[in-house]
């Protein structure tokens, strides 16, 4: 079959008499002779409506729009665009109008309120971002043994160790924060209490992934001594704090308390500065300024003077375990009767402490004239020369005495 030719911007004008070209054939959606659907398709051809005036363009509406339906309730499959009277057109289809790209515009609002809010946050985060994590750090300060997993959520720059030291010395009592300052970019200010004392400290932080740590936050201190002193921090501890090794301790406030020798039931020593206040991130070594306690000082110090006093009590030339003798010995003499004296005969009684002797074994220094007399075979008593002595007793204490020894 053939179809009529058409000029450029003419459509195809039907008559009556002549139906559109295969009209018996196209059955769009319709139903074959069979009762069978014959979607989309050609069938056999079926029965047939002829169309009459109006359908053909006589001011009513053309074949098929969209497919429609004519006047006889027969669906059209013609064309989108059909035949309209003074309005004939070509087989093009009807430009559609531009759809407004509203996707794309709501993706770049949605990425510019994105990068804003990224931006708010990252300000935010820059001052405030350490404040969650400085008030996490002090709730496990309070918290009864505060393990390392616990404590590595907040803080870098720490090991088991010193998680185990600072909690063994746990000073007692609690802790309260008070404010948090502005952080920079490597520390935040944060103002506490610990036992009722104020603080103001920097602490260090650090950055792991989107995570903001404090680094270091204890405080690192080796104790030093002269003696060999015990003392413990917390005073539920029964161990001790071990001299010359690095303890790590959670900052603020502590006591130290010194615990009974091994000699006595009573500790016989006192801290030169029994409270200290532990700052976060310092590493430092302290003295102990271990002294002898008042009760301890006047116990040895009496030792001395008993000691002393024996020795002038002495009727030997050489008086054992004492600070002076006659050397040398007379050859005159009767016996070794000697008779001793100091002068002043209370010179042992102002005895000073030596600093530097310790508490282990704690010296007394003083200065006194020595002379002895004695009495020679004829009768005669003949007296030495006096000899200005500067004497140095030491007490070393036992469980049963106080023994004391002198040095020359």
């Amino acid at each position: 079959m053939s179809y009529p030719p058409q000029s450029p911007g003419s459509g195809y004008q039907p008559n009556s008499a002549t139906p559109p070209p295969s009209w018996e054939q196209q059955a769009p959606q319709g139903w074959n002779q069979q009762g069978q659907q014959a979607p989309q398709g050609w069938n056999q051809p079926g029965p047939q409506v002829q169309p009459s005036a109006q359908d053909w363009g006589q001011g009513q509406q053309a074949w098929g729009q969209d497919q429609g339906w004519n006047q006889q309730g027969q669906q059209q499959g013609w064309g989108q665009q059909g035949w309209d009277q003074g309005h004939p057109q070509a087989w093009a289809t009807t430009p559609q109008p531009k759809k407004a790209n509203t996707g794309l515009v709501a993706i770049l609002v949605a990425v510019a309120v994105l990068v804003a809010g990224v931006g708010v946050w990252a300000l935010t985060n820059n001052r405030n971002g350490a404040e969650p994590t400085v008030e996490a750090f002090f709730e496990l300060l309070n918290t009864q043994q505060p393990s390392y997993r616990e404590f590595s959520w907040h803080v870098t720059g720490i090991d088991y160790k010193n998680v185990y030291d600072a909690t063994r010395h746990h000073p007692g009592g609690t802790w309260s924060l008070i404010s948090v300052g502005e952080a920079t970019d490597d520390k935040v200010s944060v103002t506490w209490k610990h036992n009722e004392q104020e603080y103001t400290h920097d602490f260090e932080l650090r950055k792991e992934g989107d995570r903001t740590k404090l680094y270091k936050p204890f405080s690192y201190v080796t104790f030093t001594s002269q003696s060999r002193v015990r003392f413990v921090l917390n005073p539920g501890d029964d161990v001790g704090v071990f001299l010359n090794q690095q303890v790590a301790l959670f900052p603020g406030s502590y006591t130290i308390t010194p615990i009974p020798s091994y000699t006595g039931s009573e500790p016989i020593w006192e801290p030169a500065e029994p409270t200290l206040d532990m700052a976060p991130g310092v590493i430092q070594t302290l003295d102990v300024g271990a002294k002898l306690t008042e009760d301890a000082d006047a116990k040895f110090k009496k030792a001395v003077v008993d000691a002393f006093n024996e020795c002038i009590a002495s009727t030997s030339f050489y008086p054992p375990s004492c600070p002076f003798r006659a050397d040398p010995r007379p050859t005159d003499s009767l016996g070794s009767q000697a008779k001793w004296s100091a002068t002043p005969s209370d010179a042992a009684n102002n005895a000073a402490y030596v600093e530097t002797s310790g508490i282990d074994q704690p010296c007394y220094q003083f200065t006194a004239q020595i002379r002895y007399s004695y009495q020679t075979r004829e009768g005669v008593v003949r007296e030495s020369n006096a000899a200005d002595l500067t004497m140095t007793g030491c007490v070393y204490a036992s469980l049963s005495s106080n023994r004391v020894t002198w040095q020359r």
